[in-house]
């Protein structure tokens, strides 16, 4: 605890600042993209182009050095899931512009074939796939869903799903289900999705978007110098829905896995779907994190809590509207 104060006292003494911490996914043209989560190779280069011109670029663990020495504005990148999209694409432009970055990871990802609840979700309910006419998962106990599907219905734009706002039937349904899932203990959501893969039947398969970062691939990323590794837990469940025990071996497991693989210290975390309460903050910290990220969009000045850092989610801008939402942030 007094080494988190003291951590505190360090990261935030001295002259008033203001920084941002940006928060990506996939580095990718994706079919199927209701959170907005991908930003087109295209358009993260003109990103990057912006922020290595206009701004200063630093890792997250430039945050526990003194800010006497840095410009007033800093900027951090930070990308969530280690899609293997990042290694693809994101991976080669920032080591162009020797640009630091940090990968946060949930080690499941570290056995071969896993895929996250949302992906097939998505990907079953929103992609022009025939399925069968009824559905039936048991959620958690006796809880059943069922529901009838329709057959496919065009809509006229890409749909988001932040608007909350369902447009034909399989999106109120993947609203619904995304909801429920999202709310389920890491096991359930693992049964939940086998169920979703054992009702449509062998001739579906994830697209490659769904595919991860490889440990060969996390290491030498890791390696070059440029990109920092930090934990997203094991099987990324919201945490703050999750008993203590079941909190504290997702975060603990997480931290303890990476650093084995990577022989290096893992110091910085990453809430899952941003969620999180005072017990996962304060188990976070007793894990031995010295600063932690949401997804809470702020930017953050010398009064910040190092482990309830804000981040801005950044979407597949162009440049001038990527740079726009920057200076905006800043002036927050």
């Amino acid at each position: 605890m007094k080494q988190l104060k003291d951590l505190r006292r360090k990261l935030f003494s001295g002259k008033h600042f203001k920084s941002l911490i940006l928060l990506y996914h996939h580095i990718a043209e994706i079919p199927i993209d209701p959170w907005e989560m991908a930003v087109t190779s295209k358009h993260f280069e003109d990103h990057l182009d912006v922020l290595a011109n206009d701004y200063n670029i630093q890792p997250l663990s430039a945050l526990s050095q003194q800010k006497d020495s840095y410009p007033q504005t800093t900027i951090s990148l930070t990308f969530d899931d280690a899609y293997e999209d990042n290694y693809r694409n994101a991976f080669p432009l920032l080591k162009k512009l020797q640009l630091p970055a940090t990968f946060f990871v949930a080690t499941k990802i570290l056995k071969n074939g896993h895929a996250f609840w949302w992906e097939v979700l998505e990907e079953l309910l929103l992609g022009n796939i025939q399925l069968p006419e009824k559905l039936t998962l048991t959620l958690q106990g006796d809880l059943l869903y069922q529901c009838d599907i329709k057959p496919i219905e065009t809509t006229t734009d890409r749909w988001s799903a932040w608007k909350g706002i369902a447009e034909n039937q399989r999106q109120d349904i993947y609203l619904e289900l995304a909801a429920k899932i999202k709310e389920l203990p890491p096991d359930i959501q693992t049964k939940v999705t086998n169920q979703l893969l054992s009702w449509v039947g062998k001739k579906f398969s994830l697209s490659s978007a769904a595919n991860k970062m490889s440990a060969k691939q996390l290491i030498e990323v890791q390696q070059s110098g440029l990109i920092e590794i930090g934990a997203h837990t094991v099987n990324h469940p919201a945490l703050g829905n999750l008993p203590e025990e079941a909190q504290l071996k997702e975060i603990k497991e997480s931290k303890k896995q990476l650093e084995t693989l990577l022989q290096a210290m893992v110091n910085s975390f990453a809430y899952p779907h941003g969620h999180y309460n005072e017990l996962t903050k304060s188990l976070v910290e007793e894990a031995g994190f010295t600063m932690a990220c949401t997804t809470e969009e702020n930017s953050f000045d010398g009064y910040n809590d190092p482990l309830i850092l804000p981040r801005i989610w950044i979407k597949d801008w162009e440049k001038d509207q990527f740079a726009n939402e920057i200076k905006k942030w800043l002036q927050n």
